[in-house]
């Protein structure tokens, strides 16, 4: 038991990680009790009552800030904690005035964020530090101060109010949250290349950004492209992340240009990071019609890389570092696994994610009950061909896919055993030519198109079917006859200019010159 009045005999020789207390043991045999806070060690001094206490903190690593609270204890512990101020003041950096702040009331949006009442002041700002486990405490927003009653929230799902401190700062004296050198204000500021709960270094935007405050940012960063190495991302918006050091209390989180960077170690290259291993890195995927368990529509859902499932304690670690720099979700943000590492999922972690906040969601189950998706109705005719994606198919084949291939020339029809999307690049190509495009499962077993293969077909797309069977030569030739134009087009021809232009001195309407 600590004794009425502990005496301070020296700062505890084991800083405690974030989050991590210390028993009461320890803390008796080095005369305190600690606890840590964001690279810190908050020393209590506690009587037998508990009806005072004193709050310090001294910051373990970097030591650049010493902040007390309000205090209660006789004048020979205030000389105590005065000698302490002084001290670590003189030897590491200027005083932040931090407070922690009452929660006048509790309560849970629509969305499933929690809605946290108190009385703000203009001139300060305030960091919402959310308790994700015993082990995993964390700031999960920064909300700047306003006169009289305002509300603080974070972006992923509400816990207890126990959960939750919510710390005062002074906008003209600002902190360093994150502990990188730049204070919170002129990193709150220049989002997104600065981050103020994000300890990565800034980064240009051509190569991506350290936060996302707006959707709008998102879409800049974001990219559509054909992944084969994860067919569930092919022809989605997403944009990559990566996290190094992940695991320890100074994680960096980058999220990267995917328009710039179609894999992450040309990211890694780019801003000269030193990966030697893969702390976490994967996407994050805009799903326009995710229906989310708040029960609105659209949402986000990131991935690790391959569709891995990892541990719990990694995928919630990962999770909220995405989500504190990722401020305008609203508890809208799922966790997808592949079909490859469904089982283990299922098998070893699923049971931790219960009441966790973090919804989980498996390819098998996101794709599983979808047999038929028509992406473009219409009619055609042609040969019936299952294409490898190296092959070239004629304007006359009626493709097959198991993979969408990265190019399309003019066919007459498409049918694919992948998903596709309204805006991939295959669907544009059957809108522009107008021919009939849908995802059917597993087609080949099913006889009536199986057996087609390697003839003449008709295939129709419709909104709740298809139909498909097989056609005559003759029935084939009359529709391309019935497509050609009735009167000869000969396209202009304009020889007028005779040398090379700049390209900005050419307008769309010389394109005939050109």
């Amino acid at each position: 038991m600590i004794g009425q009045w502990s005496w301070v005999r020296a700062i505890p020789q084991h800083l405690p990680a974030r989050g991590e207390k210390l028993t009461e043991g320890a803390a008796s045999s080095q005369g305190c009790c600690a606890f840590s806070f964001r690279d810190c060690v908050i020393t209590w001094l506690l009587s037998q009552s508990n009806q005072w206490h004193v709050q310090s903190v001294l910051y373990s690593g970097k030591k650049e800030y010493l902040t007390t609270a309000s205090t209660n204890q006789p004048p020979e512990m205030k000389h105590i904690i005065t000698l302490l101020l002084l001290f670590t003041a003189t030897v590491s950096a200027p005083l932040v005035a931090q407070v922690i702040v009452p929660i006048d009331n509790y309560s849970v949006n629509l969305y499933g964020q929690v809605q946290l009442s108190i009385e703000g002041e203009s001139g300060k700002y305030y960091i919402l530090e959310a308790e994700h486990s015993p082990a995993f405490t964390w700031p999960s927003s920064i909300t700047m101060g306003l006169n009289g009653t305002m509300v603080i929230s974070e972006p992923g799902a509400a816990y207890p109010i126990e959960n939750y401190t919510i710390w005062e700062y002074d906008v003209s004296n600002p902190g360093d949250i994150d502990g990188d050198g730049t204070d919170d204000i002129t990193e709150f500021q220049n989002m997104p290349t600065d981050a103020p709960l994000n300890f990565a270094e800034p980064v240009n935007f051509i190569d991506g950004a350290t936060s996302v405050p707006d959707a709008e940012t998102f879409m800049e960063l974001a990219a559509v492209n054909n992944v084969g190495w994860a067919p569930f991302l092919d022809d989605q918006l997403y944009v990559k992340f990566g996290i190094l050091n992940r695991d320890t209390p100074e994680p960096q989180v980058y999220f990267i240009n995917s328009n710039t960077h179609g894999v992450h170690y040309g990211f890694w290259n780019a801003i000269g990071a030193n990966v030697t291993g893969d702390d976490s890195s994967g996407e994050i995927v805009f799903n326009p019609t995710q229906i989310n368990p708040n029960g609105t529509i659209g949402g986000y859902s990131f991935n690790f890389s391959f569709g891995d499932a990892y541990n719990f304690e990694a995928t919630q670690r990962t999770y909220h570092l995405l989500m504190a720099n990722l401020p305008f979700l609203q508890n809208n943000m799922n966790h997808f696994i592949g079909e490859n590492d469904e089982d283990d999922y299922l098998d070893d972690y699923a049971d931790d994610y219960e009441g966790s906040g973090i919804d989980v969601v498996l390819e098998s189950v996101v794709f599983g009950n979808v047999d038929y998706i028509p992406l473009h109705a219409a009619e055609g005719y042609g040969f019936f061909r299952h294409m490898e994606v190296d092959e070239t198919p004629g304007s006359r084949d009626i493709v097959l896919y198991d993979a969408l291939p990265n190019s399309l020339p003019r066919v007459g029809g498409i049918m694919t055993s992948v998903i596709q999307t309204p805006l991939s690049h295959v669907n544009l190509r059957a809108i522009q030519d107008n021919v009939p495009n849908a995802y059917i499962a597993d087609p080949l077993a099913i006889d009536s198109v199986a057996s087609l293969l390697g003839n003449y077909i008709y295939y129709r797309v419709e909104a709740e079917s298809y139909y498909i069977r097989e056609a005559s030569l003759d029935e084939v030739n009359e529709w391309y006859e019935a497509l050609r134009p009735t009167e000869p087009q000969i396209p202009v021809r304009d020889l007028s200019i005779t040398e090379i232009l700049p390209l900005d001195d050419i307008g769309f309407e010389m394109s005939s010159a050109f």
